[in-house]
């Protein structure tokens, strides 16, 4: 009896064990999955799409990707950014992809075309508030979004305008620095950093007279990247995506 017990112990055993190192197998793979990639979304209008670069890996959202992938060398990058998009075009065709891709990073450059179009500020808050506080509820990135830049000292905008534009550029820019801090998102001011630029330098703007050249977007870029940089090398994951097995 004794023996048999033994013998059904040493089983018992050599089950538990084997059941151990199985569920440290799928424990070890899932980690090494959730570290392997890093995914980088770039949500918004022509300026993330690039129009005005020479290249898409030119477009701010390009550079961004190029400077993670020296720290993060398994990043996966989708840029959803659409021309002419509002607010509410974001929400419409971009919003659900981003969340479906599980972002570790999400960038949102998003504003001028509701300007343009003449979008209430009730309606303009309203959609903003929706895209943030969703993004934030259902997905675990870090989210980042800009002040719109000045633009309207740019060529392709007709002198008459400009004034009513900087006053509709203030009030918008207030709507989303509320919005980002009521939804606990990154704020990075693009607005004060092109109007240094815009002002002193016409070769930030591209041939089209409105959209940055590639020496603009490189600027916004690496205002960005700064904050971006900060989130980064708080995150331990930093360490094995510098040091992959």
């Amino acid at each position: 009896m004794k023996k048999y017990s033994s013998l059904k112990f040493i089983k018992m055993q050599s089950l538990i064990f084997k059941s151990v190192q199985r569920f440290n197998k799928v424990v070890s793979y899932i980690f090494r999955r959730k570290r392997k990639d890093f995914i980088y979304v770039a949500l918004g209008d022509s300026s993330v799409e690039g129009l005005g670069a020479s290249s898409p890996d030119r477009s701010y959202t390009g550079v961004i990707h190029k400077q993670l992938r020296l720290i993060l060398k398994n990043t996966q990058y989708h840029n959803l950014g659409k021309a002419y998009a509002k607010v509410n075009d974001v929400i419409e065709n971009q919003l659900d992809k981003a969340i479906d891709l599980k972002p570790d990073l999400i960038t949102i450059s998003v504003g001028t075309n509701d300007i343009i179009k003449k979008t209430s500020l009730k309606q303009f808050e309203k959609d903003l508030f929706e895209l943030l506080s969703t993004l934030k509820t259902h997905t675990t990135a870090d989210i980042v979004i800009n002040t719109i830049p000045d633009m309207t000292g740019a060529p392709a905008v007709p002198k008459h305008l400009r004034l009513a534009g900087k006053m509709m550029l203030a009030i918008t820019n207030n709507v989303i620095r509320k919005q980002s801090e009521l939804c606990d998102v990154r704020l990075v001011d693009l607005y004060q950093t092109s109007r240094i630029f815009t002002q002193s330098y016409p070769e930030v703007l591209s041939d089209d007279g409105f959209h940055p050249s590639d020496f603009g977007y490189a600027i916004w870029a690496n205002t960005i990247i700064g904050e971006i940089k900060h989130i980064l090398w708080q995150d331990k994951r930093d360490i094995s995506y510098k040091n992959p097995n």
